[in-house]
């Protein structure tokens, strides 16, 4: 991994943050894997993963993860920093704004239809990082399982977890 320093941690995170706010992962991957190759695909993926298992927003969690990794707790900062700048000045005005114009139907529709393009800015990536080497696995098997139990089933994900953990591991173990 090239050395990166706090500021351009701050200003990657920054640019992922302006461009993807609502719908980051997609951008964070564009970013780090694509346009700046500091992580390739399949370290993005074990980076996401980790930090998708840990408490707190994901993308918060992959911020200080890799800052902490580039450049120590000042990395981290930075990071976090860049990306929540600008989404917390936009929060900030929507939240006027939809105090001010929030009962106009028009409003309304606008957020419905911002919502469904976060939605498929993240059903991409999503595709793009099962297209990764890893994910040919046959232990994806068990991604998909939590997926069909957990998104299509609607069962709880505490059991989903119960059931699939320990196969998890077992199948792992036989490897």
């Amino acid at each position: 991994m090239p050395s990166i320093t706090p500021v351009q941690l701050f200003i990657a995170f920054f640019q992922i943050g302006l461009q993807g706010f609502g719908g980051v992962l997609p951008w964070a991957r564009r970013v780090l894997v694509e346009e700046r190759q500091w992580l390739t695909p399949e370290e993005f993926l074990e980076q996401w993963s980790l930090c998708q298992a840990l408490p707190g927003g994901n993308i918060t969690n992959l911020s200080v993860a890799f800052g902490l990794r580039c450049a120590g707790a000042l990395g981290a900062a930075a990071a976090l920093s860049g990306l929540v700048f600008v989404p917390f000045l936009v929060f900030c005005l929507l939240g006027f704004l939809y105090t001010r114009y929030g009962a106009l139907s028009q409003a309304e529709g606008l957020l419905r239809g911002v919502s469904a393009v976060g939605a498929g800015l993240v059903v991409a990536t999503g595709l793009r990082m099962a297209a990764s080497p890893r994910m040919r696995s046959p232990l994806a098997l068990f991604a998909l399982a939590a997926f069909v139990l957990t998104g299509l089933l609607r069962w709880p994900l505490l059991l989903v977890l119960g059931l699939l953990v320990p196969s998890c591991l077992l199948a792992v173990r036989r490897r």
